[in-house]
């Protein structure tokens, strides 16, 4: 579920809406956006407290209305996200700028991912700003966290993203892609999903410790035609040495051939993705990240709520002694 949507349903007091009939759209929007059906969407609405709307009919009215209630906002937020916003066509104008140039230099592939992590972020908000963690977006870009804050200082150091509000508890940092973008050169990557909610990830297998991001990046390159190593390097921005032992890699688990001095790569729908994750010992690696980085938040959340109550703690102490030394 996302982090948003979760916390408007246990009531955060950090997000506030002018009525709660606007706060219940919000959270089915965004869970229409992530994805979710009307029928999970429905169970939420029932499990959790704070859907006070929801929750008055269905006690007033009865099951029947309320749900009708719910399908109602689930329609509202299906024609707003199927809504092609000027946020969501310039996350596009920048994909197909991405598909046009390669990213070169040592940090290419890391800036790269992270920056298609940004676009995904982007579109699937849908709106002129949004929000993108670190760790949210390491978690699309398949690199560490630290991985992912560094480059993204890079991409706004070279203007392809702009910071609006910096991160403060308990809210991430605020970007925008800017309207005249400095798009060079740019990313070329294979991105799934644009055109819908769903969204690009980096498969488990292509991660750290795997076959690597080179070895994706090169795969998606060779679909719809053969390439040599030296094109695939101009192509993709890799060095020619990494694309040999991405080659060497893919050819050994049979997903790259030789013909005649040009590579053919297996497109990437044909290949059982689990089932490699699972040959490369990578299975399962972006869910232990996720299940990490939802630890952290909650040490995060815990320390920053304790921290507070110290604070308000020592300023009533302050008060008070200050209040005495006046007697």
């Amino acid at each position: 579920m996302p982090r948003k949507a979760r916390s408007l349903l246990q009531g955060d007091p950090h997000r506030q809406y002018e009525s709660r009939s606007e706060a219940e759209q919000a959270i089915v929007t965004v869970l229409f956006n992530a994805g979710f059906c009307f029928d999970e969407i429905l169970s939420l609405f029932k499990s959790y407290p704070a859907a006070g709307k929801f929750r008055e009919i269905d006690t007033a009215k009865g099951v029947i209305a309320a749900t009708l209630w719910l399908r109602t906002c689930f329609e509202k937020a299906k024609n707003w996200c199927a809504i092609d916003s000027p946020a969501r066509r310039l996350a596009r104008i920048a994909q197909a700028h991405a598909e046009i140039h390669p990213w070169p230099g040592r940090t290419g592939s890391s800036d790269r991912a992270v920056f298609l992590a940004h676009l995904n972020l982007a579109h699937r908000s849908g709106l002129p700003v949004y929000h993108a963690s670190s760790r949210d977006l390491a978690e699309i870009a398949g690199c560490g966290q630290l991985t992912a804050s560094k480059a993204s200082r890079r991409l706004r150091e070279a203007g392809h993203i702009e910071l609006v509000t910096a991160a403060s508890f308990p809210y991430a940092n605020r970007y925008r892609l800017p309207e005249k973008t400095k798009f060079d050169p740019l990313p070329h990557m294979f991105l799934h999903g644009m055109d819908r909610s769903s969204s690009f990830m980096l498969p488990d297998a292509f991660r750290q410790g795997g076959l690597g991001r080179s070895a994706f990046e090169v795969l998606t390159a060779l679909e719809g035609e053969a390439l040599r190593p030296k094109e695939l390097s101009q192509k993709t921005g890799r060095h020619v040495q990494t694309i040999r032992k991405s080659l060497k890699r893919l050819h050994e688990f049979g997903y790259a051939r030789k013909i005649c001095g040009k590579w053919h790569g297996m497109p990437m729908k044909k290949i059982d993705l689990p089932e490699l994750a699972r040959k490369v010992g990578m299975s399962g690696a972006r869910k232990k990240q996720r299940e990490q980085h939802k630890a952290e938040r909650l040490r995060r959340t815990i320390a920053m709520k304790m921290l507070l109550q110290a604070r308000v703690c020592n300023d009533s102490c302050g008060e008070s002694s200050g209040a005495g030394a006046s007697v």
